[in-house]
Order: structure tokens, then sequence, then C-alpha cells
């Protein structure tokens, strides 16, 4: 019986909700909300079609096949219901969801201050300032301005047009985040023992089942910071794979004394090293370059080819570029993959301005959305005095997001380690997403890539076939001539007695002998299976014959015996008809 359960985020910054790929939607819910609203929300909302959101019309992808969106929004709407949740959270969820759409569609124009502008009388602005509970003047000023501390001193100074539309941004983005938190928290206190029932306790030995759900290896026109976060997480995960599948390999040879020498495979340990070594691995470079104020991206650039550059070879997973541009590339398990390192310190300080703070914490009358960013502190953050650098709130600059995935993403290893792994690898079966499309040479390319391939080879080139001597025997006892089986002796002396008995050289190249299990080459055991199944054939046959036999001797048997009856009624018959004839009368 499951008693309770608990769910764990590995992500990073929402950048989707803002920017997509090629051939990419936003999250479903955006769609879901937009033809599943009813008609009071849809003017209470301002909701219009997906082509008329900046943030969702950016790729032109609005609908997938066979769905049904307005059916969707009914069945999360019911299912938010089921696990508990009331509705005005539900109410307060979708407006969070709305001000997100409304958010993109803020039209920022160019101030005469060399500034930006936000127009009173934009319709977005009405409906934003409506959910948040604010002035239209309070998010204009969040996101056309910024505050820094000079010598102890607050200065204002004005955002241009692009610095305006990314702090708009960056609010969409934590605002959808923010709103995914919480739908997690709440699902996890309905999900814990004590939940629904107060009196509920876990069992101090309870067994638990871990699900890691977990986003596939990422390769783009463009790669930022998302991608190689991804790509980090999925060579860690491969390196838990490899680890496990040929360590495990390794053990069971050990475990049963047999030295076989060590097992060769491609690891993947010189890209995660790449990441992760120290004094100076690319997470620490940039860790490093976020405490500078004045570090920018093409600093961090330039530090990490300077540390790898000059290493670089056809087989290390650094791959120095041929052209410039702000691009560097990493050989991963699967491919080399460049990535574009502009806005990649931004997004690793996740800066949340105070401007923005204030606008959530202080002038939001919405208590939903003041419980959002209750975690945010109002003390500046405490950089030099005469630094000039835009303060952020405390909490968001304590740890860096490229740490707190770090932490995450070894703490889930840590513990995924500790279990016993199953592993279900996803295969794509073709680049254009269509359905019944089969591309062989894609579907090899990823085999190969994550490793499958080569477990099959290790295996093939070891003994794949491996069985417990009592399980063997079990199977194989019939062929053992009944004459020769040997009595009251225990499993493995009948399993050498079965090996002898066909002929089976061991040990050699083909069949090793264990402590407890026999190690077979597959085509051995596959003679043995040949072998065993002619026994039952020929068993079979037996069988068959015995039976006819059987029916047909108990058959006959009958019909003697009826026809003994019916010949003696005949006879009897006869003879009283012939008596009658010689006495009439």
């Amino acid at each position: 019986m499951t008693t309770c359960g608990n769910v764990q985020l590995n992500r990073i910054v929402q950048s989707r909700v803002s920017m997509q790929n090629d051939r990419e939607r936003n999250f479903h819910v955006f769609y879901y909300l937009l033809e599943g609203a009813s008609d009071d929300d849809k003017r209470a909302w301002s909701l219009r079609p997906a082509s008329d959101f900046i943030y969702l019309n950016r790729t032109g992808c609005y609908a997938i096949a066979d769905e049904n969106p307005a059916d969707e929004y009914r069945q999360l709407k019911d299912a938010m219901r089921t696990s508990g949740f009331t509705d005005d959270e539900v109410h307060n969820i979708l407006s969070v969801i709305v001000t997100v759409l409304h958010l993109g569609n803020l039209s920022i124009a160019q101030a005469s201050n060399d500034g930006s502008s936000i127009e009173s009388s934009d319709r977005e602005l009405d409906v934003i300032t409506k959910i948040l509970q604010c002035s239209k003047g309070d998010v204009s000023l969040a996101l056309t301005q910024r505050f820094s501390i000079v010598r102890t001193e607050h200065v204002t100074m004005v955002n241009d047009v692009q610095q305006a539309e990314s702090t708009r941004d960056t609010l969409a983005q934590q605002l959808y985040e923010r709103t995914f938190d919480f739908i997690v928290r709440r699902l996890n206190e309905e999900l814990s023992a004590t939940g629904r029932s107060p009196s509920a306790r876990v069992p101090a030995h309870s067994l638990s089942i871990l699900l890691l759900d977990m986003f596939g290896f990422e390769s783009f026109k463009v790669n930022s910071f998302e991608q190689l976060c991804i790509n980090y997480a999925n060579e860690r995960l491969q390196m838990l794979f490899n680890d496990y599948v040929f360590g495990f390999e390794m053990k069971a040879y050990e475990d049963e004394g047999l030295a076989l020498g060590n097992i060769s495979y491609n690891s993947n340990q010189p890209c995660i090293d790449l990441f992760e070594q120290k004094p100076l691995g690319i997470i620490r470079i940039l860790e490093e370059e976020c405490k500078f104020p004045k570090a920018t991206d093409a600093s961090f650039l330039s530090k990490v080819e300077a540390q790898f550059a000059g290493a670089a070879n056809d087989r290390s997973p650094f791959v120095k570029q041929r052209f410039g541009g702000p691009i560097f590339s990493i050989r991963h398990y699967s491919g080399v993959v460049p990535y574009t390192v502009t806005g990649f310190l931004a997004k690793n300080r996740q800066q949340f301005s105070t401007s923005l703070a204030r606008l959530v914490t202080e002038h939001s009358k919405s208590i939903f959305i003041r419980h959002l960013f209750d975690d945010l502190v109002e003390v500046p953050d405490p950089t030099p005095a005469s630094s000039g650098r835009e303060s952020t709130t405390s909490t968001t600059t304590k740890r860096t997001l490229i740490s707190q995935f770090h932490a995450s993403l070894t703490s889930l290893v840590s513990r995924l380690s500790s279990c016993e792994p199953h592993f279900i690898r996803c295969i794509k079966s073709n680049s254009r997403n269509a359905p019944m499309a089969f591309d062989s040479g894609m579907i090899a390319s990823q085999l190969r890539d994550i490793g499958v391939l080569e477990a099959i080879r290790i295996r093939s080139e070891g003994f794949p076939q491996r069985h417990t001597f009592t399980d063997l025997l079990h199977r194989f006892a019939c062929l053992l001539p009944t004459r020769n089986q040997p009595v009251n002796v225990d499993a493995r002396q009948q399993i050498v007695a079965l090996l002898d008995h066909l002929g089976i050289e061991f040990p050699s190249v083909h069949v090793q002998l264990g402590r407890t299990k026999v190690f077979f080459k597959s085509h051995v055991y596959e003679r043995l299976e040949f072998l065993v199944g002619c026994a039952f054939a020929e068993s079979a046959t037996r069988i068959q014959a015995t039976f006819r036999r059987f029916r047909a001797q108990r058959l006959y048997g009958r019909k003697r015996q009826s026809a003994l009856f019916l010949q003696a009624r005949l006879r009897r018959c006869v003879v009283r008809s012939a008596h009658a004839t010689a006495w009439p009368g």
C-alpha cells in the first residue's frame, strides 16, 4: 500500500516562458487556458487567440494533432480540485498565467532621456495591474527603472528598452516558476502522510520507489545556459548508467571469484571533469566571474578558452573554435554542441532587481502574489559601496543558479547510486516529430551515443548467460540419463556431471563455474536450450503416444464389451425366434 509521496524539482530557469526554439510551443497550459476558459473569464482577463500573444506566436506553433485544449483545460481544473486545491487557489494560479501572457504583450518604447516608457493606456497593463492589485505607475517604474547604492546613497537609474524588456521577461519567468513551485508544494502537502489524516504516520522501515523524469539531451541551432545545464545533467546521469551497467558486470564476476580482467568502455569522465574539475572547471569559472560586477560574458568565454583551448585535441571534451564569436563547444557523449555565451552571467546570477522585489512584496496588494515571493528579503545586497552595481534582494544572490543546480544534481545522483536503478531510455524515432516514421540511422546513432550498443558489446564479449546452479539444474536435469543422475549430491556437483555428460569443456573461454553460478557464452547456452528443446519434444511425443495408446486400449475394451453384449443379445433373439417357430401356439 502506498502511504505517502513527495515531488522534488530539478530544473533551471523557465526561459521557455519568453523564448522558444524552432518548431516548439510554449507550455501547454497557456493554450489550454485560451481555448478552455469560460466566456466570462475570457472577458475579465481579456483573453484572445494564441496568435495575439507575443510569448506564444514567436515560432508559429499553436496546435498539436488530436489535441482538444478545451477538454484538457477542464481535466486540468478537475485534477487540481481532486488534488486538494481550493477554488480560490485554482483561480489565483490561472490569474498568474494570464498575467504572464499579458506581460509579454507590454509595449515598451524609447523615452527621451535614453530610458524607456510604458503607455499607461496599454490594455495589457490594465489586466496586469488588476491581477497584481497595484497601480500602473508601480508596474511602469519596476520595469523602466532600477536602483543602486553608491557610497551608501540610493541612486535611481533608467533602463533602456532592451533592459526594460529583459526585466519584463524576468518578472514573467519568476511568476511562472514560483507558481509552479507553489503547485508542487501544495501537492506535497496532499501527498504527505499527514496531508489528509493528521494521525497518519509513515512506518519506520517503509520502502520507497523513486521515479526520475529527466529532460533529454538538447542541441539546437542556438544553445545557451539552459542547454549547458541540461546537457551537464545528462552527462552525470550517463556516467551513473555507465558505472552501474559496466560496474555491475565487473562486480558479477568478482563476486563469483572469476578473474577476467578489466572491462574497457568509453567513459565520459573527461567531460564531467571539464565541468567540475578544481580549481578551474567551467562551473567554477562561471561562479568566479559572477562575483565580479564588471565581468561580462566575453570575459567568461576568454577565461574558458584560456583554461581549456591549449590542450584541445580530437579526443578532448573541449573543442577549439575555428571561427570567432561568443561561442565555445563541448564534445558530449552524444556529439559536439556549440554554446553561445550571450546572457550566461545574467542567467546564472538570476538577479531579481530591487524594483521588481518591491513591486511584488510591497506595492502588490494580492495576498497570493506576496505569498509566491515571501522568501524575498528587503535587505540590499551587500556589495562594495563604490561598485555602483544594482542592488538585488539578498535571498536571490546568495547562490547562483549553476551552484544550486550542481548541488541538487549531486544530491540526486548520490541518492540514485544508493538504490537499485532501472533505466528506461527514450529514443526519438525521427527528426521531423512525425508519427509512424522510423529513421534507422538516427535511432542507431542514439543507441550508440547512450551506451546501449556498448553495453551489448561488453556483455556479449563476456558471459551474457549466467544462472545459479539450482536454476540451471531445474532447467537441464532432463539431459542427464536417469541411470547416471547423482543421488544426494549438491547442485554444483550435478551441474559438473551434466557438463561432463554433454562433453562441454570447463573451465574454458566458453564456460566458467563461479561460486554460485555458471557463466556461458551465448552459443553454448543456446546449444543447451536446443538439446533440452529436443528432449522436451521427445518426451512430449512419448507422452502423446502413451496417452493415445491408453485411450485406444480403453476404447477397444469398451467396444469389445459392447460387441459381446450385442452378440449375446442377438443370439438370444435368434434362439427365441427359432423356438417360437418350432412350437407354434
